[in-house]
């Protein structure tokens, strides 16, 4: 598994990389959720982005505007009250954002989506269907909750587990209202979603298809078509 087409950034990277000087807004915090206006993107991104992994889990919500991002092989355009997620290690590149966009960037850790998900469905089919679309009133809910977390005094001791209750509502809430996300793929779009999960979480330590396929997880089926080919 070559990384010589794409990046493999943490989020102190890519404001390195992809942000200009004047975007301290977005300098890396400690935390391990983090909480970014959208409206300051267009000024301070330099876009388009090359392909990159990001070595943590974002959540992109467009109250207005919107722009395109290629998520692995597909070119998704977002618009007003849709949604975006993206997996650490997910394969991805930002290719415009309109001037007029407003929303949030919530950056999340990985070893929080346990308490965020506490049904894995819910994050497989996150997983798999990357954007969905909401209502305009449920956008200004999802918002609601944003503007929550980003009132949180980081110094309290119970400071982590509110943001970490906000965002399973907001996950809980677009679980609600969006009927795509409780869609269970077939069985061959399983096997792929589990093959990304797999090669999100351990790309970095294992760039040998074999490592993947020998997995309990993966079909014999799934096995015979991939051993051949490298990620």
């Amino acid at each position: 598994m070559s990384n010589r087409n794409f990046d493999v950034i943490n989020h102190e990277k890519f404001v390195a990389r992809y942000m200009d000087a004047n975007a301290h807004v977005m300098a890396y915090q400690s935390q391990q959720i983090q909480l970014h206006p959208l409206s300051i993107a267009f000024s301070v991104m330099k876009l388009p982005t090359a392909l990159f992994r990001a070595q943590y889990n974002f959540l992109l919500l467009f109250r207005s505007g919107g722009g395109k991002q290629q998520v692995d092989n597909e070119l998704v355009e977002l618009q007003p009250n849709d949604i975006l997620f993206i997996r650490e290690g997910r394969l991805n590149a930002i290719t415009s954002i309109l001037a007029d966009t407003e929303g949030y960037f919530i950056h999340i850790d990985s070893a929080l989506l346990p308490q965020i998900f506490t049904d894995s469905t819910l994050l497989h089919n996150l997983t798999f269907h990357a954007k969905y679309s909401v209502s305009e009133q449920d956008m200004d809910w999802l918002c609601q909750c944003c503007e929550l977390l980003a009132g949180q005094n980081h110094d309290n001791v119970y400071s982590t587990a509110i943001q970490i209750a906000l965002l399973k509502a907001i996950v809980l809430k677009l679980a609600a209202v969006s009927a795509r996300i409780l869609t269970k793929p077939d069985r061959q779009a399983e096997i792929a979603v589990l093959f990304k999960e797999l090669l999100y979480d351990n790309f970095i330590n294992h760039r040998d298809v074999k490592f993947y396929a020998d997995l309990e997880c993966l079909t014999k089926p799934f096995d015979s078509s991939k051993s051949n080919e490298r990620a």
